[in-house]
């Protein structure tokens, strides 16, 4: 799947704008890649709580448990190829291997 940036640019840069208009987020930055190669690479808001300080493309920032989602993500794919016919729900599997990992 190839991405065109500038559709995704369309798409996602408004809801990022959305973001800190409609529900307060205070900053955030997004980076997608696509064959090691940036193609979007988005900001903006604040990165502190007295909004003094813009978000940069360089802000520094502490990442909590991001890929969790990401890894199930692609467990649950392989999982789906090679259990053709399996009757197992996704959901119970990812609750057990959620619990596991903490």
């Amino acid at each position: 799947m190839q991405f065109n940036a500038e559709k995704l640019r369309e798409r996602i840069a408004p809801l990022l704008q959305d973001n800190f208009q409609r529900f307060g987020e205070l900053g955030a930055g997004l980076s997608i890649w696509q064959n090691g190669e940036p193609i979007l690479d988005l900001h903006g808001g604040f990165r502190d709580t007295k909004r003094e300080h813009p978000w940069t493309d360089d802000t520094v920032v502490l990442v909590w448990s991001a890929t969790k989602g990401t890894r199930f993500r692609i467990l649950a794919g392989i999982w789906s190829e090679r259990q053709n016919g399996c009757h197992h729900r996704a959901t119970g599997f990812a609750f057990r291997w959620i619990v596991r990992a903490r």
